[in-house]
């Protein structure tokens, strides 16, 4: 805490009390350059943690304190990206994207952290996934160094949560995007650029 910190009964000193976390990581990437054109990249990443979040730490008695832990924090990527070449003057750019959260508050009803007795407390699981990320860029050099790149991307979010032992309450939305782009040379200083885009946000469950 700061040196001019006045000590509260659920904050006696300055050591911030619940304020612990312990992080596990791993990441593994592996890439493949089959030509002078050509590449592709895998990923991995898995981080867990266990934490806790320290009580209030005011004065204020109109708030309630909060005493929380997380015991379980886990989130994991994966991604893989390349690039290939079409015929002599187009290449093809393609993302896939796929991310996993998955986590688990307790809610106690003292500092002691032991017992969950209160109408206030509870154990909430959270459980989400952002699938199937698709995104891909294609671009043409015409004859006149002309430009015609185009985008596609496609995201789907799913969100999961409920106290356990009550029903489980979701989220999902998708959003979509797909673009256009004409670049030409007009002089050898001039260029004109023509562009469109559309965004779709697509709500396919919403609880609560």
């Amino acid at each position: 805490m700061s040196a001019g910190f006045q000590p509260v009964p659920l904050q006696p000193d300055d050591r911030p009390r619940n304020s612990d976390q312990t992080d596990y990581g791993e990441r593994v990437q592996a890439a493949w350059t089959p030509n002078g054109r050509d590449q592709f990249s895998f990923s991995y990443v898995r981080h867990s943690a266990e934490k806790g979040n320290p009580p209030y730490a005011g004065v204020d008695p109109a708030v309630n304190p909060r005493f929380w832990r997380w015991p379980q924090w886990d989130k994991q990527d994966f991604y893989l990206i390349g690039s290939r070449s079409v015929g002599t003057s187009s290449y093809l750019k393609v993302r896939l994207y796929y991310d996993q959260f998955n986590s688990l508050v307790r809610a106690f009803d003292d500092s002691t952290y032991d017992t969950r007795r209160r109408r206030s407390s509870f154990n909430s699981r959270y459980d989400d996934d952002a699938g199937a990320m698709l995104e891909w860029d294609g671009c043409r050099y015409g004859p006149t160094l002309s430009r015609h790149p185009f985008t596609s991307y496609f995201r789907d979010d799913t969100h999961r949560e409920g106290n356990l032992g009550e029903p489980q309450r979701s989220f999902r939305d998708r959003i979509r995007s797909t673009g256009v782009e004409d670049t030409v040379r007009l002089k050898a200083r001039r260029t004109g650029v023509l562009g469109f885009r559309a965004d779709y946000l697509d709500v396919l469950n919403a609880e609560d």
